[in-house]
């Protein structure tokens, strides 16, 4: 099964985040935006895992240990920095926060087997760009990009799974977490 772990947004913020598309010429891109109902963190994208290993994450990520934090979007930007535009996203604060959290998540799966990431940055993708057309005009149009949301609290997360299907992808939770101190 495809699994990655996520932090939820409230519907709120998914629902600003979602006519963000509004700003872009359809003309002159070609994206693939989010569904509103999709739009979340993805703090650690697992890949096919097989199911039978299902029980042994569940536990390992029970274990995560964190306070919930307040935290808000702010910015917009595109993977990668330089050539071709893949990803547009929008920007997390504190990213301090989500690290720390990401950090702790690694920390779980590791024990299992699963490897750690290089680099993680706190976003939420938006939209995959199919085709950017002129690079620097694109560019200039995600600066322009007005995402800021009010404060919204982080108090867990979820282990999801997904099918891609041709309409994209479907979503399932596996399991949910809940901010919990060190004991």
């Amino acid at each position: 099964m495809r699994l990655f772990v996520a932090c939820e947004l409230p519907a709120v913020v998914r629902k600003s985040l979602a006519v963000i598309g509004s700003v872009f010429d359809p003309g002159s891109f070609r994206m693939k935006w989010v569904e509103e109902q999709n739009l979340h963190v993805t703090m650690k994208f697992l890949g096919d895992v097989p199911e039978g290993k299902l029980g042994a994450m569940r536990e390992a990520l029970g274990s995560v240990a964190f306070g919930p934090f307040t935290a808000r979007v702010s910015g917009a930007g595109i993977f990668p920095p330089s050539g071709p535009p893949r990803v547009l996203w929008a920007g997390l604060e504190p990213p301090d926060a989500f690290v720390e959290l990401h950090v702790a998540i690694d920390d779980a799966l590791e024990g299992i087997g699963f490897g750690r990431e290089m680099r993680f940055s706190p976003h939420v993708t938006l939209a995959r760009v199919r085709s950017a057309g002129d690079a620097v005009s694109f560019r200039e149009s995600a600066s322009a990009l007005r995402t800021e949301s009010s404060g919204f609290d982080v108090g867990g997360f979820v282990l999801r799974s997904s099918v891609l299907t041709p309409s994209g992808p479907v979503y399932s939770d596996e399991a949910v977490f809940r901010a919990h101190a060190q004991p």
